[in-house]
């Protein structure tokens, strides 16, 4: 069974999850950052940053397009 890649971070010190996301998004490839808060203005209690997925879908205007592993799989309406 195949799995995509995460990277786990611990915010100690002055790392800032998104600060880091931002620097090193280009050189990931497709990627992504989730983080936890509570609400607006509340920081973020866990982040995870994600890259080179298994998948990739995209929907819009009523179409899709399937990405696997960076190949178009399928597309429609």
């Amino acid at each position: 069974m195949e799995t995509g890649r995460t990277l786990l971070l611990r915010r100690e010190g002055y790392l800032d999850p998104a600060r880091f996301y931002l620097g090193v998004r280009g050189k990931l490839g497709p990627s992504f950052l989730l983080e936890s808060a509570e609400g607006p203005g509340e920081l973020a209690r866990y982040s995870v940053v994600g890259y080179s997925p298994l998948l990739h879908l995209v929907v819009k205007d009523g179409c899709f397009r399937l990405w696997r592993r960076g190949e178009l799989a399928e597309e429609g309406r």
